[in-house]
């Protein structure tokens, strides 16, 4: 046993200790990827719109802004109690930067 509490020959994700652990993060990410959205044209164009506000943007505040309105957009059209973070609205601009 270490000093916090935690199996030597585990690591600070396998342990049962206070450390958080990051195995529920992975499944929800491949949750996201399972299942495909679709969206309205109109919503679809509002997000495109927002992306290139989001890289427009001079500030981080700005650029949080843009994210969270569009975050707060697509979780109206997401089935009910789907998790989608801000960072996510982020994640998913950088991703498709260049395909819009």
């Amino acid at each position: 046993m270490s000093r916090r509490g935690c199996p030597r020959d585990l690591s600070p994700t396998q342990s049962s200790g206070w450390r958080l652990k990051t195995t529920g993060r992975t499944r929800y990410i491949r949750g996201m990827l399972r299942n495909p959205l679709e969206l309205p044209p109109e919503v679809a164009k509002a997000f495109v719109r927002n992306m290139k506000l989001f890289f427009k943007a001079k500030t981080v505040l700005d650029r949080d802004e843009v994210a969270a309105g569009t975050a707060w957009m697509l979780k109206n059209h997401l089935p009910r109690g789907t998790k989608l973070r801000i960072t996510d609205v982020k994640a998913l601009f950088l991703l498709m930067k260049d395909q819009a």
